[in-house]
């Protein structure tokens, strides 16, 4: 690595408000993935649509009111 990376590095990993922030970064996004998953799973969202490449259900033909 060029020394200025190093030195790039070693200030970045020196910060503490930096790597704080970081790790804040990173927990919000696995918790919005895990949150998804699980309000998929309950189904919450994602609801009974079909999945790509399959076809819908034909619906009911009308019955005649005569």
């Amino acid at each position: 690595m060029p020394e200025g990376w190093i030195d790039l590095a070693k200030e970045a990993a020196t910060s503490g408000l930096n790597t704080a922030m970081l790790v804040a970064a990173v927990c919000t996004l696995i918790l919005a993935f895990l949150s998804a998953v699980v309000l998929r799973h309950v189904g919450i969202i994602g609801g009974d649509e079909p999945e790509a490449g399959e076809a819908a259900a034909p619906a009911e033909p009308a019955k005649s009111q005569v």
